[in-house]
């Protein structure tokens, strides 16, 4: 398919949808059910850190595991 640009409806569904996920994150890393964060990142996930270290999969959930995410703020989602 060819990338076109989103027609605003297109866009705010698109928005809407990166902030349900970025939620549905949130809800299972605070649950505290063993595997609940893990399983909703992907198995090639490279996370960078704020210092810039990439970690893999594996190694966010084992340094983290979700335990210590409280929130995130987004100053602007786009989705173009």
């Amino acid at each position: 398919r060819v990338a076109t640009k989103q027609q605003p409806a297109e866009k705010q569904v698109a928005e809407q949808a990166v902030r349900a996920a970025n939620e549905a994150l949130l809800t299972a890393a605070r649950s505290g059910v063993p595997g609940a964060y893990a399983r909703l990142l992907a198995d090639d996930l490279q996370w960078v850190t704020p210092d810039g270290r990439v970690l893999t999969k594996a190694e966010r959930v084992a340094s983290e595991g979700g335990s210590g995410i409280t929130g995130r703020v987004f100053d602007e989602i786009s989705v173009s």
